[in-house]
């Protein structure tokens, strides 16, 4: 998804009589604004500064001196670079999530808060939301996509019920009730609304300790799941034999080469799309990469080898938005394109994937090709480093996994892998 957008900076146009339009203007002290237009939705949103008109550049949209009341250029175009890279990043969480935002949604991103509503308002369920999500974002220094997925969770909850209070849902029944609406209206899978239930939990616990609701019947509810235990989880990765493949391939076109290159340098590092769409050339040093992680901030040191070397090699010396270093598109594009490339690179074993809707259990088989994502990256470096022989404590340092436990449907994988391999004896 590529959310198009203009963002327009420009003083207020005022008059000293509102309601004349033969009044004169406003030149001096006026509000600077951001005209901001997406998606057919046009928003008007205040950058909290003052400007007159005459040290106004309308069409390089910056300040050129200072104002009657003293604040510089400098303070004024350091605001504007400022508003502009928080818009990026706001719709680049979007983006990623798959979700273009109404107005609202994207004033609370941007504000992290709402128009100022009636107290009687501000006591709701929905509305205490809100400011759950203000102060978790801030001491948990969550990522713009990490908020956008709390935002869609409060959208399912207000579809669910409009008139949700604390009390109804701490009880087990409004839960269960939940899951069913999950289940059967959003059509989605066992292990994605455990997801969401914890995603409420966590909402309902810090309700809990700000004693904002005596009640934590929540904590009761223990929903069963099936296929929720990760012990049926399917790990999608390349083999050493697809990988080289697909590395020494030649789609013929450049942007499906560009995508190839990417995917590739995440099977050699272990990175996630979302901190290599970031990775920037002052992070790459001679013989390593180190960088802050997007997801949990966690600061990781990836040497190089001989392959990710080459394909930082091959575009040092083509400029890239932003000093990137590599040629990066969003994750939904580069998702799409995958899929045909690996197609036409002819990866096409069956893979069998199996979860659970409710009760029953779905079976599906699909070319490896078409359940591809950019994240298969990330597994297949894993899963080639163990193949590799490579101890699972240096790949946790690469990766930044926390624990052995996160580790094992890769070690699992890795055993049914040998058993495999082992019967390549039996000519």
């Amino acid at each position: 998804m590529n959310i198009k957008y203009t963002a327009t900076f420009k003083p207020e146009i005022r008059r000293s009589t509102p309601k004349d339009l033969n009044s004169p203007l406003i030149s001096e002290n006026v509000p600077l604004m951001i005209d901001l237009t997406f998606a057919g939705q046009r928003v008007w949103i205040t950058t909290g500064y003052r400007i007159d008109f005459k040290i106004w550049d309308g069409i390089n949209q910056k300040a050129t001196g200072k104002t009657s009341k003293g604040l510089t250029a400098k303070e004024i175009n350091a605001a504007i670079g400022s508003a502009k890279e928080k818009i990026k990043k706001i719709f680049k969480a979007f983006e990623v999530s798959e979700k273009t935002p109404t107005k609202e949604e994207f004033l609370f991103s941007f504000r992290g808060d709402k128009k100022k509503v009636s107290t009687k308002q501000t006591q709701t369920f929905f509305t205490i939301y809100n400011q759950f999500l203000k102060e978790r974002s801030a001491k948990s220094e969550w990522t713009p996509s990490t908020v956008v997925k709390f935002e869609n969770i409060r959208s399912k909850l207000l579809e669910f019920d409009k008139d949700l209070t604390f009390e109804k849902a701490n009880k087990e029944e409004t839960l269960q009730a939940f899951i069913v609406f999950l289940r059967d209206k959003k059509e989605l899978r066992n292990t994605t609304i455990a997801k969401q239930i914890r995603f409420v939990k966590t909402y309902l616990k810090w309700a809990y300790d700000k004693d904002i609701t005596p009640n934590n019947d929540y904590k009761k509810f223990t929903p069963s799941l099936k296929g929720t235990d990760g012990k049926n989880k399917t790990v999608i990765f390349l083999s050493p034999e697809e990988f080289l493949q697909l590395y020494n391939f030649d789609a013929k076109k450049e942007h499906l080469n560009h995508v190839k290159d990417v995917f590739c340098f995440c099977c050699l590092t272990g990175l996630r799309y979302s901190d290599v769409f970031k990775l920037q050339r002052s992070e790459i040093k001679t013989d390593f990469i180190q960088f802050t992680t997007q997801k949990t901030d966690h600061t990781l040191k990836v040497e190089l080898n001989d392959k990710s070397r080459a394909i930082l090699d091959k575009y040092k010396a083509i400029p890239f938005e932003n000093n990137k270093a590599l040629p990066v598109i969003s994750n939904q594009k580069a998702n799409e394109h995958l899929k045909t490339l690996l197609k036409m690179a002819e990866i096409n074993e069956p893979v069998n994937i199996s979860y659970y809707k409710g009760g029953a259990r779905i079976n599906e088989t699909h070319p490896k090709y078409a359940v591809v994502g950019t994240h298969t990256a990330r597994r297949t470096f894993v899963c080639l480093s163990l193949y590799l022989g490579i101890k699972a404590e240096v790949i946790m340092k690469w990766t930044g996994h926390s624990s052995h436990t996160t580790m094992k449907p890769y070690v699992d994988v890795m055993d049914k892998f040998k058993e495999i391999e082992m019967k390549k004896f039996n000519f």
